[in-house]
């Protein structure tokens, strides 16, 4: 707990546990929920019901587990399944799948359609069904083992009557060193991002992945069970590329089943942390969760901006700034080239092999890096160096602005991303691999 102690003086609000052993509550976990990784319990912490999260929460990076955060009296027509009907009569978009890890899949992405590229999609959507349907079926499924689908259910929370949300929102100015002129004194704080209802079956399970957003997320029925990473971990969790419908979920399942698939899956360490009813955990961004549900669970979680998150999204949003629509193909890629080939090492610093180590972990089980192939330009090009300079001054001043942990999975985001923009997807490995790195 000494990564408190900077600022637990002036935060009274907090008292410091001793942390919460998981052995008791184990009478709750399903036989199946087993894995063979070890850890150690998540920091506990007390949180007043009266008081919104503290800011200085933002500085840690860490997560906190805060026991009984959340009033019984609160959000009461969520908090059992029985009454959930009532204040939600009908549920869009839930999930079912035979395999009861559910998967973060997005169809928009570039590599659904890509050549090549192997996708599995893990389940399968209903677009309507009533709460008293969903209700059942969770309870049906939770009598046993022989089932045939698993049931889960996931919504942003547009229409849903939450209030009292505020409080779990965490505010975070921009560093010192990156504040603009217009906004000295830090004002600018980011936003609430998101909030989200979350309701599963006994074993369900969501597989581990990192958000950019700060996550408070709150437990109102039933009991979850986190097994978090560092941000560190990022290089060893194969996480699916950013352009695959999965992007920032780790191809490994945490509960073993598939670790013999990935030989450099080694996390130097795990937290745990078990949520009872009424608690809340602090996930920061970039850190890894695997979730499980023990027993039928109701949740909502708060997403808030990260400063890296407000700060990255401008350079995405114009990911190769020197394009100019007027360009012909092979000059956009070209140009593209040397710039990514020059960009790499200002950033991190010295010659590496970054990109092909990070595309064979990310690509290798989707397809054959090593046989997808690009001819590259072989040309210097005239007066390419100085035009270069100052997008190249740019790009690199952004991303070494951002923490080491987030600067590496952003870089490999980005990189991916204007490759799409130069090459398209299907050759983007291929690029990446030959021209780049």
């Amino acid at each position: 707990m000494i990564y408190l102690e900077a600022f637990v003086a002036a935060i009274l609000l907090l008292t410091i546990g001793t942390g919460y052993a998981l052995d008791g509550p184990c009478v709750y976990y399903h036989k199946d929920i087993t894995h063979s990784l070890s850890s150690k319990s998540v920091e506990t912490a007390i949180w007043r019901q009266d008081v919104a999260i503290p800011t200085e929460i933002s500085e840690l990076r860490y997560p906190l587990l805060f026991q009984g955060a959340v009033p019984s009296d609160w959000m009461q027509d969520l908090r059992h399944p029985n009454k959930l009907e009532t204040a939600v009569p009908h549920l869009r978009h839930v999930f079912t799948s035979k395999d009861r890890n559910f998967v973060y899949y997005d169809t928009s992405k570039p590599l659904v359609n890509a050549t090549g590229v192997q996708i599995y999609p893990k389940h399968f959507v209903i677009p309507q069904m009533t709460t008293g349907d969903f209700i059942k079926s969770l309870q049906t499924e939770n009598l046993g083992d022989d089932v045939e689908y698993h049931y889960y259910y996931y919504s942003g929370l547009f229409q849903l009557p939450v209030n009292g949300l505020s409080r779990f929102t965490v505010q975070e100015s921009f560093p010192q060193h990156l504040r603009s002129s217009s906004d000295p004194e830090g004002k600018d704080k980011g936003r609430h991002q998101e909030t989200n209802l979350w309701i599963g079956a006994a074993r369900v399970v969501t597989n581990a992945h990192y958000d950019a957003y700060h996550n408070c997320f709150i437990q109102l029925h039933g009991h979850k069970r986190f097994l978090l990473l560092h941000p560190s971990q990022w290089w060893n969790m194969y996480v699916y590329p950013s352009l695959h419908p999965s992007d920032r979920q780790s191809q490994v399942n945490l509960d073993g089943s598939n670790f013999t698939h990935f030989p450099d899956f080694n996390p130097t360490s795990v937290l745990e942390a078990y949520l009872e009813e009424g608690d809340v955990l602090y996930v920061p961004p970039f850190w890894f969760h695997h979730v499980e549900a023990i027993n039928i669970s109701i949740s909502l979680n708060v997403w808030s901006d990260s400063w890296e998150y407000r700060w990255i999204n401008r350079l995405f949003k114009n990911a190769i700034p020197f394009y100019e629509k007027s360009w012909p193909k092979d000059k956009l890629i070209f140009v593209t080239q040397h710039f990514l080939k020059r960009l790499v090492p200002r950033i991190l610093g010295v010659p590496s092999n970054f990109v092909y180590n990070f595309l064979k972990r990310q690509y290798s089980r989707i397809l054959d890096v090593d046989e997808d192939l690009f001819i590259c330009s072989q040309s210097t090009g005239k007066g390419i160096d100085q035009f270069l300079a100052p997008h190249l001054q740019q790009i690199s001043s952004v991303f070494n602005s951002l923490p080491l942990n987030s600067r590496l999975i952003l870089l490999a985001n980005y990189l991916e991303s204007a490759a799409n923009i130069a090459v398209g997807v299907d050759n983007v490995v291929g690029f990446l691999k030959d021209c780049v790195s």
